[in-house]
């Protein structure tokens, strides 16, 4: 095998769990999503329109989970890949919920968050932010802001079932 090889398998074993976890997504999704997301906590019409949630990561393989699992739940999503498109997003637009994370090139998730936090000056409802990261964020950091609320941190290394078990918990405060 090699000390390449030795050296490959981690990279190899991790695109074939995350292969894997991509497969297996809608299969056994939807038998999560039909007891977490039942049709009273789904958005309606009106609120498909007005509202959505935004995921902010300059990685897109890193939120494919996420994504689906919206998606089966019919929940509208709309991603972008820096922070200033976040800002761009909801400076035009307001979203039920925000997914940021938090290592971006360019502007990290919390600059992202404190020019967006400028930009709702006028808004009278704060907007809730997950933090969908790796990155460890100090009580004093989440309570800086005053239209942006930072309501969790949750780690992209969730398994399937916390991830389901989360983001049912959050909607359901959303709503």
């Amino acid at each position: 095998m090699g000390l390449i090889g030795i050296l490959l398998l981690p990279l190899i074993l991790g695109w074939l769990l995350i292969g894997a976890a991509l497969l297996l997504t809608p299969l056994f999704g939807t038998f999560y999503l039909s007891i977490l997301f039942p049709e009273k906590f789904r958005l309606t019409e009106k609120e498909i329109e007005d509202d959505g949630v935004l995921i902010v990561d300059d990685q897109y393989m890193t939120v494919i989970p996420l994504i689906k699992l919206l998606e089966q739940a019919q929940i509208p999503i709309k991603y972008v890949a820096d922070g200033f498109e976040a800002i761009r997003e909801l400076k035009n637009k307001r979203y039920r919920l925000v997914f940021m994370d938090y290592y971006m090139p360019m502007i990290t998730g919390l600059e992202a968050l404190a020019r967006i936090d400028q930009v709702l000056c006028d808004d009278t409802h704060k907007t809730p932010v997950i933090l969908y990261t790796g990155a460890e964020i100090s009580e004093k950091e989440k309570c800086r802001f005053k239209h942006v609320s930072i309501v969790d941190s949750w780690n992209k290394s969730l398994d399937f079932r916390e991830l389901n078990s989360r983001l049912a918990r959050v909607l359901v405060k959303c709503n």
